[in-house]
């Protein structure tokens, strides 16, 4: 057992960055499939498990199969006992384009903030209302917005920079919480923006898929920048067992 505060659940990882600050926005890059969200799932569920708090902000992916798919890091019970407590807390985007159509909105009995890709503010005031609550009952939390894609393709270039810079300097500066972004580089657009804007980020961790040289494919990740601390430049290879990662030596 690790002896100091996990930040993403995943020992390899943990060990390597060796945070000495937590208030970090960190880019989670990688192509789609690579395991990006199933990393930020660790993290959340390593923050839920030790008592602390997660904001969750989905733009990809709907409550109930976040929910569903969460339950295959900590048991369901500890799940809704998370989100009956107030510690894990939503802010959903991907229904967005559902509003149209109330008979096919979900209600739920947890508080759940909506939000528009296409209006970052309301992201950032969604964020905003659940941290302060959860800052006043001084519960550490974890920021997590899979992906930023979403806000990269519904606005401009330079507002989706503005959203990011915003988070950070907010969230990560004021709040100081740590923030974890995935976004995919499978598209000129999104590769041409975060080649411009990496540099907001405090860290940068790549996930990604390879071949050796007997052409065998294997996934790694890699830490390519965590400012103000230590951590690991080499790759570590993964594998994937049962939705979870499972970190080994090279």
């Amino acid at each position: 057992m690790m002896s100091f505060e996990s930040l993403f659940g995943l020992p390899a990882l943990d060990v390597c960055v060796k945070a000495s600050s937590k208030n970090h926005l960190v880019f989670i890059v990688g192509s789609s499939g690579s395991g990006k969200s199933m990393l930020v799932k660790n993290s959340i569920a390593v923050h839920l498990e030790s008592g602390r708090g997660a904001v969750v902000v989905l733009l990809d992916e709907d409550i109930e199969s976040f929910l569903d798919s969460l339950s295959q890091y900590i048991s369901s019970k500890d799940v809704l006992k998370s989100l009956d407590e107030g510690r894990l807390r939503i802010v959903d985007v991907f229904s967005s384009r559902l509003s149209r159509f109330k008979s096919l909105m979900r209600s739920f009995k947890w508080d759940v903030k909506y939000a528009d890709p296409s209006d970052p503010s309301s992201i950032i005031d969604g964020i905003r209302i659940v941290l302060e609550d959860l800052r006043s009952r001084n519960v550490e939390t974890v920021i997590v917005i899979d992906s930023l894609n979403e806000i990269i393709t519904s606005s401009d270039p330079i507002r989706a920079a503005e959203f990011i810079k915003t988070v950070k300097a907010v969230f990560t500066r004021v709040f100081k919480q740590l923030v974890l972004t995935t976004i995919h580089l499978d598209s000129d657009t999104v590769n041409n923006w975060f080649k411009e804007y990496a540099y907001v980020a405090d860290g940068i961790i790549l996930m990604d898929v390879a071949a050796d040289q007997k052409g065998r494919i294997y996934r790694y990740f890699q830490v390519k920048r965590f400012r103000s601390s230590d951590h690991c430049v080499e790759p570590v290879i993964y594998k994937v067992e049962s939705g979870r990662i499972i970190a080994q030596s090279k």
